[in-house]
């Protein structure tokens, strides 16, 4: 008999549970102004919640909408977007640091934007410094389909 495999790796989880205790405190103020502050934590295990169930941005969107029907559709998929991509991009990073490794780098998405452009255009820069938009991690902007990883130093030939 085959063991169990949880189809949940070790970054969501690590994802899912940060989301749950922090997930406002990183999204740009833009996105929570629709939002009522005692809303802020049904907010954050919506969130959570769609990283947990693997919902996608769309699932996750409609768990937010569910919980707070006062919000439009668009600002759901938004904040579901953003809060996904911070939580996701923070349990990364923290992979990155507790594995030791010395560089990362940012992989951009379709048509990145000029800030996510210059980040990767940086190429690997070491994991405690800031990269040119001045995030440690993504999301890079609202819209933002990048992401970071380990790197190696560039070739020397």
């Amino acid at each position: 008999m085959r063991p169990h495999i949880d189809r949940l790796g070790e970054t969501a989880q690590n994802a899912a549970q940060s989301a749950a205790e922090h997930s406002c405190e990183y999204l740009p103020t833009e996105l929570l102004k629709p939002v009522r502050e005692n809303d802020y934590q049904t907010l954050n295990l919506a969130i959570s919640d769609g990283i947990r169930e693997m919902l996608g941005v769309p699932g996750t969107g409609r768990r937010i909408r569910k919980a707070l029907p006062y919000l439009s559709v668009g600002q759901a998929q938004m904040i579901a977007h953003n809060g996904m991509a911070r939580a996701m991009e923070e349990a990364t990073f923290r992979k990155i640091l507790r594995l030791g490794y010395k560089l990362k780098q940012v992989i951009t998405g379709p048509d990145p934007c000029p800030i996510c452009r210059a980040n990767h255009e940086q190429g690997p820069i070491p994991v405690a410094d800031p990269f040119r938009s001045g995030h440690l991690y993504g999301p890079f902007c609202l819209a933002c389909r990048c992401a970071i990883t380990a790197a190696r130093p560039p070739c020397s030939h």
